[in-house]
């Protein structure tokens, strides 16, 4: 049991740093197209021009994706943790609170946040068997 409190701990350090330089990469491209979606694919794009990136030890950004309906996704990998040593309900309980704020309060998201996008966060372990999903919408964030 305190190794699965430990390696939600890792991972929720991960997340923080993780949703943080995802903000920041997905602001390094400068909005002037007029069509959003493709303002957003641009974005993805720039992003992905640097993923794999290692956020810290245990928190890897693999890609970014734009998904049909105005949606926004970051796709984790936590590199050094299988599935079945994490405790989802708890290590979801435990970031989903610091991503949000984030999403709130990073004004490298307020491009998203104007558009009312809804942004995904999507987690994998080592062997790329999904953890979790977190969905952010408009009226979640706003």
């Amino acid at each position: 049991m305190e190794k699965t409190k430990r390696n939600n701990l890792l991972i929720v350090i991960g997340v923080v740093l993780g949703t943080t330089v995802g903000g920041w990469l997905g602001q390094k491209l400068v909005f002037v197209n007029p069509s959003f979606e493709k303002t957003m694919n641009q974005a993805a794009n720039e992003i992905n021009k640097k993923c794999p990136l290692l956020v810290d030890k245990e928190t890897r950004i693999d890609n970014a994706v734009v998904l049909p309906g105005n949606v926004f996704q970051y796709n984790y990998t936590l590199v050094n943790f299988d599935r079945a040593a994490i405790d989802t309900t708890l290590l979801k309980q435990s970031i989903e609170p610091t991503i949000l704020n984030n999403i709130k309060t990073n004004p490298l998201m307020a491009e998203l946040r104007n558009h009312k996008t809804t942004i995904a966060y999507n987690y994998v372990d080592k062997k790329g068997i999904f953890i979790v999903r977190m969905v952010f919408t408009a009226e979640r964030y706003n």
